[in-house]
C-alpha cells in the first residue's frame, strides 16, 4: 500500500465540535482513492485526538479503517470531502471502523450536502467492528442493495461465551443518519447473552425506512441507552415471524425510549425483552401490533419497565399491550390507544408490582409530516403532543454516569435491639442522588442525610422475628439512573438453634445416570432453611418441596470424576450447618441400548426413566456450538406416537433464515455406534403463515435428513427420526443447514449400541444348484450376511457371466434376488455364472450351478372360429397347425359327423371340407389333433351349426335367364325351356310349347344352354318336362368358365315329368347335348331356396300366352307394383323369385 509522503506543517483553525466538545483541528490527512485497507501507520505523523481524516466525494470502491485511536476529548474525525462521497460496493461492508476508539464519522464536509456520505454495501453500510468503542456517527445515508442486510452493524459475537471481564463498547453515539431499503436498520450488540455490553448509547434524529426486518434492534446494552427523537416507517416489510418489529429493546439492557414515531410495523411496534430499567415514554406507535414485554437474560432486582403517556393507534391484534415479564415491576400508565380492543393482557403471573391505570380509549390523529430526500419536517398543524416528537432540528446529546451503591452487608439482628446502618453511594458526574427502600418493613427507617448519604435504622421486636430481603436503591436526579442492592435483614431469637446437616457424606454414582441425595437440615426452632453449595458441578442442583430438600444429580457421560461439595444449611441467624459431600462419578458402564443423553430444547426439564430429558432454557443453548433461538409453549396436546413425552413437542430450538446455523457437539466417554433420535413437531402459527421450515440434517458430517419438512412428513403430529452413526473420535456432531425458512429441532436422544467393529467382507447364503425347466420361472432370495459396519453398509450384488434369461433384481425394501425366466432355447448347462456382493469396502465371489432342462413344447392350431353353415351348403377350410420345437406334425379329426371330410396335407396343413345335407341341421362338435415327432399331442374344438334349409320352393324361370350357348343359336330356342313356368308338374299340368332342339344334326356338339339364376340358390331337383325322344341330357353347375356335372338325364317318356336329384348350391345351372340333339324337354322347372334372397320382384314373364292382356309396371319392381287393364274376373298372384306368393 502506497504511503501519502506528506506531512501537514499548518494548523486549522476549523473549530470542530465533537460530543459537544469544542476540540482545535491538528492535522488533515487525505485517502487516497486506490486505497481499501487503512492503517494508522499509513500516515505520518500517525493520526492522534484532534486530527481530521477526509474522504473525497469521487471515491465508490469499499473502505476500512483499521486501529485508528483518538482520545477521551478528541475523537479523530472522518469526514466527506467536495460532496457526497458514495461508496457502492458488493464487498461485505462498505465503511467499516476495525478495532477503532474515539472516533468521529460526520457527512458535514460539504455545507451544500445534507448526508455527507452514501454507503451502499453488499452486507453492510456502516460497521463497527471488533473491541471498536467510543464511536459516533452523524450525516450519513444508508441504502441497500439486493443483498445488504444491516444498515449500520456495532457488534462482536461471541456466542454466549465472552471472555472475562467482558468487554465493553463504551460511549456509541448514531444521529442524522438516513437508512433505508435493507433488511436491519441498525443491529446494536449481540443477541445471545453474555456479551460485549454497550454503555452510554445514544441513538437519536434517526430517518429509517423500509426495512425487511425491524428497524433498530439493540442488546446488552447495560448502562446509559437512550433511543428518542427518531423516524422508523415500514418496517417487518419481510413478515418473518420475531424479526418484523419495529424497535427492539433485546436480552441483557435497559432503554430510555422516548419522542420516537414508528408507523407501519407488521409486528410489534415495541418489543421489550430486556432487564428492567426500560421506560417508554411519548412516542407515536400507528399500525402496528402494539407492545410486547418478555424477558430473556437475567433480570434486574426490584427494577420496572414503565410504558407511559405513548399513542398507540390503529393496534392491529386482540390486545394493545401483551405481557410476558413475570419478574420486573410493570407500570403502565395514561397511554391512548385505538382502536376498541383490550387494552393489556397479563400472560404470566407478575411477581412484582403491577399497575396498569388512567389508559384512554381515544381518536389518534394521523401523525402528518414530510420526508424528502431523508429529511423529516414535523408538521406544524400536528397536535402538541407531536411536536416534541421525531428528528428535531440542531438536537444533541450528553451521556450520563450511573450512580454506584457502596455494597451493604447482610445485617444480623436480635430482637429488641437497635442498629443504625450508613449507606453511601456517589456517582462520577456529580449529580444529585436520592435514596428509595424497597418492601420495608415497619421497623425499618430509610433517613436520606445528603446527596448519596442516608441511614437505615432498625428497631425489630419480637414479633419481627424473621429473614427478609429488602432493597436499598439509588438514583440520579437527572436521569433517574438506578443503582441497588438486594439485602437481607435478619431478626434472631436470642435462643435460636443452629440447624444441623445429618447426610452420609460419602456417594458414588456411575455417569449418565440420577440420584437424589436428601439433605434437608433438622431444626429445632422449624425455621426456613436456606441451602447454599459451594462448588457446586453443572450436573447438580438443589430440589427443594414442602418437606424436604434434595440435591438432583444428573451427572453425563464426560463428568467422570471426584467431587466435593460444601453444602450449607442456614437459617439466617448466624450460625449456618455445614458439611461436606465426598461424591465420586465413576465412568458409565456402557451396554447396549444405553441412553445417554436427553434433551428438551428450549424448554424446561421433564421426568423420566432412566435419565430425564434435560432443560434448555437458557439462551445459550446447551450442547450448541453456534447462536440459535428458542421459543414454544412448554406443554403440548397434539397426536403423538413417538417414544417421547407430550411436553417434549412444543418448545424448540431455531435457527432464524439468513442468520447462524444450528451446530450441536454431545461429548461422549468413548467412540463407538450410537443410535440418534431427533423429535420435531409443526405449529400452526407457521403453517397458516406458510413460513414452515425446509431443512438438511447432518450426523458425524453425514446427511441424514434431506430437504426435510415437518409438516409434509407429519402434518401437526409428533415427528421421531431416528439413524445410527459411528463416532469416531468421541464427539457427536449434529448439524443443521437451511434450504427454505427455519430449522427446528424439539429434542434428541442418544443412545450406546455398541461398539464399532472391524468390517469383514459380506457373504452369500449357500444357494443350492438350481435346476429348471425350460419356459419355467423362478425367483431365489440372495440372503446376504454382512456385519453393516458403519461406512461400509452399501450393499451391491453385481452379476459375471450370466446367461441372458438370468437376472438379478432389487425390490422396493432393498432385498436381491435371482430371477431365472429360461425360455425354450435355453436348454443347457451353465456353470461359469457367479455373484458377487459388495459392502463398499469389502467385496466376495459366489459361483452358481443352473441346469435348464429341455421341455417340449405342444403343438397347436390357428384359431378357428365357430363355423356357421346352412344345410345343403357345402364349405372348405384351410386348417393350420405348428409346433414351436419344429417337429414334424400329423393332423386328424375325432368325432367329425359324417359330413366333415379332413385331409392331412403334411407338416401342420389340412383341409376341412364340410357337406352338410338338408337333414344334417344340428350343432356338432369334434376336434382335430396334432401329434408331434415325441407323440404329444394337442387338440383344438371344432363346433359346428349346421342352420335348417329354408323350406324347398320353386324357382320361377324366366326368359332373361336364358343364354343360347349353340354356334349360330339353336333350332328352337332354349327360352321354351322357361316360357310356361305357371305350370306346375305336381298337379300334372303339362308344357305344349316347342322343346329346345339345339341343331338339326347331331354333329357339331356339344350343344349347352346356360342357365343364370341372378343369385346363389340350392337347387334341390328339377323338374324336365320328357318329350320322350331318348338321349342324355347333362346338368352342370358352377362359373361359366369352370363346370362340374350333376345329373345326367336321358329323356324315355313323352310328355311326362320327370324328377333330377341335384342337391347343389349354385348361381348357374348348364344344360348339354353332347352329340345330340335328341334328349329334348320343352319346360324346366327348378325347386329349393335362394342362399341370400333378394327384396326386389320381378315379373317372370310380361306376355304370359293364354291369358287376356294386361299391363304389369315397372319391371323390375321393388316398393311397389302396379297392374293396368285387369279384368273383373281375373285372379293375379305375384309370387317371389323363389317361388313365394
Amino acid at each position: 500500500m502506497k504511503k501519502l509522503s506528506f506531512s501537514i506543517a499548518f494548523v486549522l483553525t476549523l473549530s470542530l465540535i465533537l460530543s459537544n466538545t469544542a476540540v482545535q483541528a491538528q492535522n488533515v490527512f487525505y485517502v487516497e482513492a486506490s486505497t481499501n485497507y487503512v492503517l494508522p501507520s499509513d500516515y505520518s505523523p500517525i493520526p492522534v485526538g484532534g486530527d481530521t481524516i477526509k474522504i473525497v466525494s469521487g471515491r465508490t470502491e469499499t473502505l476500512k479503517f483499521k486501529g485508528f485511536e483518538g482520545n477521551a476529548n478528541s475523537p479523530i474525525v472522518f469526514i466527506n470531502d467536495g460532496g457526497q462521497v458514495h461508496i457502492n460496493t458488493t464487498a461485505w461492508g462498505a465503511l467499516s471502523f476495525e478495532n477503532c476508539k474515539y472516533i468521529k464519522l460526520s457527512g458535514k464536509g460539504d455545507p451544500n450536502v445534507h448526508y455527507g456520505f452514501k454507503l451502499q454495501g453488499g452486507t453492510s453500510g456502516l460497521s463497527f467492528l471488533e473491541y471498536s468503542s467510543d464511536c459516533e456517527v452523524e450525516f450519513v445515508e444508508i441504502e441497500g442493495l439486493e443483498s445488504t442486510f444491516f444498515g449500520i452493524y456495532a457488534k462482536k459475537d461471541f456466542g454466549g461465551n465472552p471472555p472475562i471481564p467482558y468487554p465493553v463498547f463504551n460511549n456509541l453515539s448514531i444521529h442524522d443518519t438516513y437508512i433505508h431499503n435493507l433488511a436491519e436498520g441498525m443491529y446494536i450488540g449481540e443477541t445471545i447473552s453474555p456479551g460485549m455490553e454497550f454503555k452510554h448509547l445514544r441513538v437519536y434524529n434517526n430517518v429509517v425506512v423500509n426495512t425487511l426486518r425491524e428497524s433498530v434492534q439493540i442488546a446488552n446494552s447495560i448502562d446509559d441507552v437512550e433511543i428518542y427523537n427518531n423516524f422508523f416507517l415500514n418496517s417487518g416489510i419481510e413478515d418473518m415471524v420475531t424479526q418484523n418489529n419495529g424497535l427492539q429493546i433485546g436480552t441483557n439492557t435497559i432503554a430510555n425510549a422516548y419522542n420516537n414515531i414508528i408507523i407501519n410495523s407488521t409486528g410489534f411496534g415495541v418489543i421489550v425483552l430486556g432487564n428492567g430499567d426500560i421506560t417508554l415514554k411519548n412516542n407515536f406507535i400507528q399500525h402496528s401490533d402494539g407492545i410486547f414485554i418478555d424477558d430473556r437474560f437475567a433480570v434486574l432486582p426490584i427494577s420496572p419497565i414503565r410504558i407511559e403517556e405513548n399513542f398507540l393507534g390503529e393496534v392491529d391484534n386482540a390486545q394493545v399491550i401483551e405481557n410476558l415479564n413475570e419478574f420486573n415491576d410493570l407500570f403502565i400508565l395514561n397511554n391512548n390507544y385505538s382502536p376498541d380492543s383490550l387494552f393489556f393482557k397479563n400472560s404470566v403471573e407478575s411477581l412484582g408490582i403491577l399497575e396498569v391505570e388512567n389508559n384512554q380509549l381515544s381518536t389518534i390523529a394521523d401523525f402528518e409530516y414530510s420526508l424528502e430526500n431523508g429529511i423529516f419536517q414535523n408538521s406544524s398543524t400536528n397536535p402538541t403532543a407531536y411536536q416534541t416528537m421525531g428528528p428535531q432540528t440542531g438536537l444533541s446529546h450528553v451521556f450520563n454516569q450511573t450512580p454506584e451503591l457502596q455494597n451493604i452487608e447482610d445485617i444480623l439482628i436480635t430482637h429488641s435491639e437497635s442498629l443504625t446502618i450508613p449507606l453511601h453511594a456517589s456517582v462520577s458526574d456529580f449529580d444529585i442522588l436520592h435514596f428509595e427502600g424497597r418492601n420495608l418493613l415497619p421497623f425499618m427507617q430509610l433517613n436520606e442525610i445528603s446527596s448519596g448519604e442516608a441511614e437505615l435504622v432498625l428497631n425489630p421486636l419480637a414479633e419481627h422475628v424473621g429473614v427478609y430481603k429488602i432493597g436499598i436503591l439509588v438514583y440520579d436526579e437527572s436521569h433517574k439512573a438506578y443503582a441497588r442492592q438486594i439485602v437481607q435483614v435478619s431478626v434472631m431469637n436470642p435462643d435460636n438453634h443452629a440447624p444441623e446437616l445429618n447426610f452420609d457424606t460419602e456417594l458414588s454414582m456411575e455417569a449418565a445416570s440420577k440420584f437424589q441425595l436428601d439433605i434437608t437440615a433438622s431444626d429445632t426452632d422449624m425455621d426456613e432453611i436456606n441451602y447454599t453449595i459451594s462448588s457446586l458441578p453443572s450436573f447438580a442442583k438443589i430440589v427443594t418441596d414442602e418437606t424436604q430438600t434434595l440435591l438432583d444429580l444428573q451427572p453425563k457421560p464426560t463428568d467422570e470424576g471426584q467431587y466435593v461439595l460444601e453444602i450449607t444449611a442456614d437459617d439466617g441467624y448466624g450460625s449456618p450447618a455445614v458439611r461436606s459431600l465426598n461424591l465420586n462419578v465413576n465412568a458409565i458402564i456402557l451396554s447396549d441400548g444405553r441412553i445417554i443423553y436427553r434433551v428438551n430444547f428450549g424448554g424446561p426439564e421433564l421426568e423420566a426413566e432412566p435419565i430425564n430429558w434435560e432443560a434448555d432454557i437458557a439462551s445459550a443453548p446447551v450442547y450448541g456450538t453456534t447462536h440459535f433461538l428458542r421459543t414454544g409453549s412448554w406443554s403440548w396436546n397434539g397426536t403423538n406416537t413417538t417414544s417421547a413425552p407430550n411436553n417434549l413437542f412444543g418448545p424448540f430450538r431455531y435457527d432464524v433464515s439468513g442468520g447462524t446455523e444450528m451446530q450441536f457437539e454431545f461429548p461422549l466417554s468413548t467412540s463407538g455406534r450410537y443410535e440418534v433420535k431427533l423429535f420435531f413437531a409443526e405449529r400452526s402459527t407457521e403453517v397458516n403463515a406458510n413460513t414452515t421450515g425446509t431443512f438438511n440434517v447432518f450426523l458425524e458430517n453425514l446427511k441424514v435428513l434431506n430437504d426435510f419438512n415437518i409438516y409434509q412428513n407429519t402434518a401437526y403430529e409428533a415427528n421421531e427420526q431416528s439413524f445410527e452413526v459411528i463416532v469416531e473420535d468421541e464427539i457427536l456432531n449434529l448439524d443443521f443447514q437451511q434450504f427454505e425458512n427455519n430449522a427446528k429441532l424439539n429434542g434428541v436422544e442418544i443412545v450406546y449400541l455398541g461398539e464399532i467393529l472391524e468390517n469383514t467382507a459380506p457373504e452369500i447364503q449357500t444357494i443350492a444348484p438350481i435346476v429348471i425347466n425350460e419356459n419355467e420361472g423362478m425367483v431365489i432370495p440372495i440372503v446376504i450376511l454382512d456385519d453393516n459396519f458403519e461406512a461400509c453398509n452399501s450393499i451391491n450384488v453385481s452379476s459375471t457371466d450370466f446367461p441372458s434369461f438370468l437376472s438379478i433384481i432389487q425390490n422396493t425394501e432393498g432385498d436381491y434376488f435371482l430371477n431365472l425366466q429360461p425360455g425354450f432355447d435355453d436348454a443347457g448347462i451353465y456353470n461359469n455364472a457367479s455373484l458377487t456382493v459388495s459392502d463398499g469396502c469389502l467385496d466376495s465371489n459366489f459361483p452358481l450351478s443352473i441346469t435348464v432342462i429341455n421341455t417340449n413344447r405342444l403343438p397347436s392350431f390357428e384359431t378357428i372360429d365357430a363355423i356357421e353353415l346352412q344345410a345343403g351348403n357345402n364349405l372348405i377350410l384351410d386348417i393350420f397347425a405348428n409346433d414351436p420345437d419344429g417337429d414334424l406334425l400329423f393332423l386328424s379329426s375325432i368325432n367329425a359327423p359324417d359330413f366333415v371330410q379332413f385331409t392331412d396335407l403334411s407338416n401342420g396343413q389340412g383341409e376341412l371340407q364340410l357337406n352338410p345335407n338338408l337333414n344334417d341341421a344340428g350343432n356338432y362338435s369334434f376336434e382335430l389333433m396334432a401329434t408331434d415327432a415325441n407323440s404329444e399331442e394337442n387338440s383344438i374344438s371344432i363346433q359346428v351349426n349346421i342352420s335348417p334349409a329354408p323350406e324347398t320352393e320353386r324357382i320361377i324361370l324366366s326368359k332373361s335367364m336364358i343364354t343360347d350357348l349353340v354356334d349360330g343359336g339353336s333350332r328352337f330356342s332354349p327360352k321354351y325351356l322357361v316360357n310356361e313356368q305357371y305350370r306346375d308338374p305336381f298337379l300334372n299340368q303339362r308344357a305344349r310349347s316347342r322343346s329346345w332342339v339345339p341343331s338339326r344334326y347331331t354333329s357339331g356338339g356339344p350343344f349347352s344352354v346356360l342357365i343364370d339364376l341372378g343369385t346363389e340358390y340350392y337347387i334341390d331337383f328339377a323338374m324336365l318336362h320328357d318329350m320322350r325322344k331318348t338321349d342324355d341330357l347333362h346338368i352342370s353347375i358352377g362359373t361359366p368358365d369352370n363346370w362340374t356335372e350333376i345329373a345326367c338325364y336321358t329323356t324315355s317318356s313323352f310328355r311326362r315329368w320327370r324328377e333330377v336329384n341335384l342337391g347343389r348350391t349354385s348361381r348357374y345351372v348348364l344344360l348339354t347335348m353332347y352329340n345330340t340333339v335328341y334328349a329334348q324337354i320343352n319346360e324346366i322347372a327348378l325347386y329349393g331356396y335362394a342362399i341370400n334372397p333378394t327384396e326386389k320382384t320381378r315379373i317372370a314373364d310380361e306376355n304370359i300366352t293364354g291369358f287376356p292382356s294386361f299391363t304389369i309396371y315397372p319391371n323390375p319392381a321393388q316398393d311397389y307394383l302396379k297392374i293396368k287393364n285387369k279384368t273383373a274376373n281375373q285372379i293375379i298372384e305375384v309370387l317371389s323369385t323363389s317361388g313365394k306368393v
